[in-house]
């Protein structure tokens, strides 16, 4: 009876949260039919059955990137819907069982689909758009940053970007990434990680650890040194803001001309 009681209480908080989300606008939040229109003709490459497939199939975005190739009939014209994509990259079934659905999709999906099959890289999971890093479950900020918002700058689709503040801070869907949330992460990794291994290599020898000056500052200049490009990588298969951590690796490779050699100069030019 408990646990009976104990269900009931969360559907209900469940219902009150999804009551208590307001609606999506269209023109607003999403696309008008006219700026769909445009951006479906301004789709090409890789990106084109990508969002053709997402605009009519209907599809969520963790359904897309869970797509296979055996839940795609071609000959039928429906995509089966068996599959998701998590926010860890883990495919498995959806979250109800009314996830579980055929969708009959139009001619101009099944013939891009057709045409992308030939050229589409081989995974190991069969995926209809696999990651061009591992060939594994795409990232959906990958989508998102190279896909949506790439095509909606050729369609010239406006969505006005807020911050926190309701403040708007750009009109292009694509408003790159401020300098204030790049920059001082560069200068931290430059300035403060090596700062503090000095101090703490410091502190070592203070409290009696056996480790030389020349030590210490072979792992200063190793902190010293800009944010490896792995990162990139990393950030874009697990879905990270990849947009933001190219800038700061860009930046923090820039800026490291000038502060690793000056560290340098000051650690072992004695």
């Amino acid at each position: 009876v408990r646990e009976v009681r104990a269900s009931r209480r969360r559907g209900k908080e469940r219902q009150a949260e999804r009551r208590a989300k307001p609606k999506l606008r269209v023109g607003v939040d999403i696309p008008a039919p006219a700026e769909i229109k445009a951006i479906v003709g301004k789709l090409q490459g890789k990106w084109r059955p990508v969002l053709l497939t997402a605009i009519f199939a209907g599809l969520r975005a963790s359904e897309l990137r869970g797509l296979r190739w055996p839940n795609v009939d071609i000959e039928k014209c429906e995509i089966h819907v068996r599959e998701r994509a998590d926010e860890y990259n883990v495919l498995g079934r959806p979250k109800s069982g009314s996830g579980e659905r055929t969708i009959p999709v139009p001619p101009i999906v099944v013939n891009t689909l057709r045409a992308w099959k030939l050229q589409c890289p081989k995974s190991k999971l069969d995926l209809v758009f696999p990651s061009p890093v591992d060939a594994g479950i795409v990232g959906l900020q990958y989508i998102v940053r190279r896909g949506l918002w790439a095509s909606q700058i050729a369609a010239e689709v406006y969505v006005e970007i807020l911050d926190a503040d309701g403040k708007v801070v750009g009109r292009y869907a694509h408003t790159r990434t401020p300098v204030s949330q790049f920059l001082p992460v560069a200068l931290l990794k430059l300035l403060v990680h090596p700062m503090l291994v000095a101090f703490v290599g410091k502190m070592g020898q203070a409290l009696g650890v056996e480790i030389s000056d020349f030590e210490i500052s072979v792992l200063t200049l190793t902190a010293a040194l800009p944010s490896a490009s792995n990162v990139w990588a990393l950030a874009e298969r697990y879905g990270a803001d990849h947009g933001r951590i190219a800038r700061i690796i860009l930046a923090s490779t820039l800026l490291s001309f000038l502060t690793l050699s000056g560290a340098a100069w000051l650690l072992l030019d004695r």
